[in-house]
């Protein structure tokens, strides 16, 4: 019998927890402790201070940590701040172009039944897109659904605030609705995850 090592993990916010636990899944690993990215510990400049630790913990248990790109520069350079030369075997630190929300687009089928919109109200190739999250809330504010309409705020399309309602149905969209397989084919950054998470062994 195979006993799983379950994984910790620590994200930027509930909807990454969420994408990590759906990946976890996908690839046949156990999610273990969540660390970061749920209640009052969230964001991304949270998430970079609390790196060492997680680093000096992969010596140990193992961790997956996934961070947004954003338009912080290059992912060679980010990796290398926030891990250094010498990543620890047992830790997957993933960095997602340029935010997990694009990830979540690049199902753009899935999505555009989810949201009630039209394919075409979702756009394509969204790693080259400055800003996916403004990009994922214009595509809601066009959908068919009066709930999911006012779930997307004026203050949302500026990229300042998510309503929980939105957050909910972006969730259940990754629980049950979101194919990583597919959305890999169309974002490089995801296939690379996936990949680093199927060859993981614990």
């Amino acid at each position: 019998m195979i006993v799983k090592t379950p994984i910790n993990i620590a994200g930027e916010g509930p909807t990454d927890v969420a994408v990590m636990r759906r990946l976890l899944s996908e690839t046949g690993l156990l999610c273990g402790t969540v660390y970061h990215g749920e209640g009052r510990r969230t964001g991304k400049q949270s998430l970079d201070g609390k790196m060492r630790g997680y680093l000096a913990g992969a010596v140990h248990v193992p961790w997956f940590v996934l961070r947004d790109l954003d338009n912080d520069g290059c992912v060679v350079e980010v990796r290398h701040r926030l891990v250094g030369e010498t990543v620890p075997p047992l830790l997957i630190f993933r960095i997602a172009i340029r935010t997990v929300d694009a990830w979540l687009m690049a199902d753009r089928d899935a999505l555009a039944d989810h949201l009630k919109v039209r394919l075409a109200d979702i756009p394509i190739n969204m790693a080259n897109h400055p800003e996916p999250k403004k990009a994922l809330f214009a595509s809601a504010a066009r959908s068919k659904s009066n709930f999911i309409k006012k779930s997307v705020s004026p203050a949302s399309l500026k990229g300042r605030k998510i309503s929980s309602d939105f957050f909910e149905t972006m969730i259940e969209f990754v629980d049950y609705v979101w194919r990583p397989d597919v959305a890999a084919q169309n974002s490089e950054s995801l296939g690379r995850a996936l990949k680093a998470l199927k060859q993981f062994q614990v």
